[in-house]
């Protein structure tokens, strides 16, 4: 019955019947496309910042690919006796030691026999590497 030739990115602002002449469009239905214009483009600048931090983030892990030690699992490294129990409950022992840099430090914490000492032998060895945990 109605065809909307509204084009929210132009000035355009008419709704036809088909077959009629066009209809104006009142001030509420501009103010609505106004606003949704400009919901839209703060949605765009949110996606284009979280694109650009993650290109960011992959750039860093790219870089540290080639220090020595990334590339190497887990389970290489010398770890303590209870950090290597607490990544063999975790079930991540043959990951990359760069799959530690997306490990928070607060989930860490939660784990049993995961206290401030564990954490602070990964975060030194992470450092070594250039990565951090989140």
């Amino acid at each position: 019955m109605f065809q909307n030739n509204v084009d929210l990115c132009s000035n355009e602002q008419s709704l036809d019947v088909v077959g009629s002449t066009p209809l104006p469009i009142d001030n509420a239905s501009t103010d609505w496309q106004r606003g949704a214009v400009a919901a839209l483009e703060r949605i765009a600048t949110s996606l284009e910042s979280i694109a650009s931090s993650y290109k960011e983030r992959q750039q860093a892990v790219e870089e540290a690919a080639d220090e020595p030690g990334i590339g190497k699992k887990i389970e290489d490294f010398d770890w303590s006796t209870r950090t290597h129990n607490i990544f063999k409950k975790m079930q991540i022992t043959q990951h990359d030691l760069s799959y530690l840099g997306q490990v928070k430090k607060t989930d860490l914490m939660l784990l049993k026999n995961c206290g401030v000492n564990t954490v602070r032998e990964i975060e030194y060895e992470l450092k070594q590497y250039g990565l951090a945990l989140l």
